[in-house]
């Protein structure tokens, strides 16, 4: 008897858990539309919510911990490969969002990671005179590509090493030293120039989530920024 009430129990509280996860789906699903109304995107980010029960959270509208993951995020002529945020102190009410009514998404802080592959960012330094190409140089900085005109010469293949820090515009890829990819020596003023040439910025503002970058590290397949955001609202359009 005792075995059996066990059992119904356990059966009854797995149920529970079931349609508990399911509603958290379900509240996931319209966040998701909300914001890739908000931020544009053409694909619904993947929303998590996080803690147990949701229930519990619902009942306040207000949710500890939501996890959102975008892919493929276009920012003008530049795309990112994913964006990812752990977002605090969300704020929407369980009838908004199980009715697909989510107008607003307000929320505390939260912080981001974007990552930034360098198939991507070559794509968009392919406009750039000499389209420059940008890899790990295995240092933490950036090894940047190019070719630049030396009189006598004609074109040549170019290399330098620069560094990535967050500036006011986005982040900062700054070359200090070029070399010819064949170790030749390069003109003072060629060499120079072609610093200059080979530096860029990488446009951060307009990123979903209204987040700020902090931060970024040169890794093997990409860049990837750290950001936060603070008491901003996500309003869908």
């Amino acid at each position: 008897m005792f075995k059996g009430l066990f059992l119904s129990a356990a059966v009854l509280i797995g149920l529970a858990g079931l349609a508990d996860r399911g509603l958290a789906a379900l509240a996931g699903n319209a966040v998701g539309e909300a914001i890739a109304r908000s931020e544009g995107l053409s694909d619904e980010p993947d929303v998590t919510f996080h803690g147990f029960p949701f229930l519990t959270q619902a009942a306040r509208g207000r949710y500890d911990e939501v996890d959102v993951e975008a892919r493929d995020v276009r920012l003008s002529e530049l795309s990112f490969a994913v964006v990812t945020a752990d977002l605090r102190g969300i704020e929407v009410s369980i009838g908004d969002a199980l009715s697909g009514e989510v107008t607003a998404v307000p929320l505390t802080s939260g912080t981001a990671t974007v990552e930034l592959t360098y198939a991507d960012l070559n794509a968009y330094l392919d406009s750039r005179p000499g389209s420059p190409r940008a890899s790990a140089s295995g240092d933490g900085q950036l090894l940047v590509r190019s070719s630049v005109g030396v009189p006598g010469r004609g074109s040549v293949p170019v290399e330098g090493t620069g560094s990535a820090t967050v500036g006011r515009d986005g982040i900062v890829v700054k070359v200090a030293s070029v070399r010819a990819q064949s170790g030749a020596a390069l003109p003072a003023a060629v060499a120079g120039s072609a610093a200059g040439r080979l530096s860029f910025t990488i446009p951060t503002a307009g990123l979903p989530f209204g987040i700020t970058v902090r931060e970024v590290a040169v890794e093997r397949n990409g860049l990837r920024f750290g950001a936060t955001a603070q008491g901003m609202v996500i309003r869908a359009r």
